[in-house]
């Protein structure tokens, strides 16, 4: 597996499409996304993960999902339906 990196420098659409709904503004400024090449000879995989940052008012995660490099250039459905899941737990924790 290759080295944890910020998704914004490697796939920035992907970045920005976790600023947006469903997961709240306010949540998406204190989570951490990263992510990381993985190993397949099949076809190019990353994996993101992502996490609240320690000043973030609520604990959780991480969250980890795996993607086609095309899905991270171009987030589609699979992207959105990770997102839609990712506000469901940052509601689910947020309420604990």
């Amino acid at each position: 597996m290759g080295e944890w990196t910020w998704l914004h420098s490697l796939f920035p659409l992907a970045d920005i499409a976790f600023t947006k709904s469903p997961i709240q503004t306010e949540d998406a400024n204190v989570l951490v996304r990263v992510v990381r090449r993985v190993e397949d000879e099949a076809e190019e995989l990353y994996q993101i993960r992502v996490a609240p940052h320690n000043v973030a008012p609520f604990r959780g995660g991480p969250w980890l999902h795996t993607f086609a490099k095309t899905e991270l250039e171009q987030p589609g459905k699979e992207f959105e339906d990770f997102c839609i899941a990712l506000a469901g737990e940052l509601h689910r924790v947020k309420n604990l």
